[in-house]
């Protein structure tokens, strides 16, 4: 056998290395977790309240935790390729399962988003070499905004009610700025370019540039389709409008893709 046939290691997370005593209890751990809840799900003729009443006297956890439990549970049954991978490689823990159920609820009843998302989803959580690490709950919280604002398509032209709110409290205060996405995240950009800058933390930096005039110039990708070219994604912060200011200083540059027969993209894509 030559080198180049040599076979590849196994891909698995590194929470599941069966060599490890802690590694296998930890997994017997969120396996029994998970059957525990799959075993006692409501069906659509049970009282949930009831249900979840008697269960959280039977496994002593307080009602709110034993409903939040079981509605992350009941979400999986809307991903069946993600549950596939779960069943595979057990990594979902309770609190990760409860990310996923929180940020699918802006998709409500749309079956052929929550498709997308499962597949996305089931591939993201899939391992793809020895011992990588598993997405935490972050992670999980953020591919899903940032894949679910991409095939969402929100009412973006409602008017911001702009507001700025200073509290007090306990010899410290917190100032709150309610504004667009595009400018909030231009913001983001500036106060992360000016404390690199410094060599600060990011309040310093926020409160340099309010005080000390401290300039910065920074690059924000957008990407638009059709004839609006105010109407743009932004990532991290999805889909936006450039209010006149930001308008004002933006350039569009056409995108001309090539062709290819190597690859041909779904209808989706």
């Amino acid at each position: 056998m030559t080198a180049t046939d040599t076979p590849s290691k196994k891909a698995y997370f590194s929470t599941n290395n069966l060599d490890d005593t802690v590694c296998l209890l930890a997994l017997l751990q969120r396996i029994q977790s998970w059957q525990l809840y799959q075993s006692v799900l409501p069906r659509l003729e049970d009282d949930v309240e009831c249900t979840t009443a008697a269960l959280s006297k039977r496994v002593g956890l307080s009602y709110w935790r034993v409903l939040s439990a079981l509605r992350s549970h009941l979400r999986m049954q809307e991903l069946p390729l993600t549950t596939a991978v779960q069943t595979e490689h057990w990594i979902l823990d309770l609190p990760r399962l409860h990310v996923i159920d929180a940020e699918l609820a802006p998709l409500g009843d749309d079956a052929e988003s929550i498709q997308l998302v499962d597949a996305a989803l089931a591939d993201f959580l899939t391992p793809k070499e020895p011992a990588q690490h598993v997405p935490t709950e972050s992670e999980i919280r953020r591919f899903l905004r940032d894949y679910i604002d991409g095939i969402l398509t929100p009412d973006i032209e409602k008017e911001i009610e702009r507001s700025v709110s200073i509290s007090y409290s306990k010899g410290q205060a917190t100032i709150t700025l309610k504004t667009d996405k595009a400018t909030a995240s231009a913001i983001s950009r500036h106060i992360d370019k000016a404390a690199r800058k410094k060599n600060i933390t990011k309040p310093e930096a926020l409160e340099a540039l309010i005080f000390n005039r401290t300039l910065t110039k920074v690059v924000i990708n957008t990407y638009a389709s059709g004839d609006d070219a105010s109407r743009v994604y932004i990532p991290s912060a999805g889909w936006c409008v450039l209010t006149e200011q930001l308008n004002s200083y933006s350039m569009t540059r056409e995108l001309c893709p090539q062709e290819t027969s190597s690859y041909v993209p779904t209808e989706q894509i």
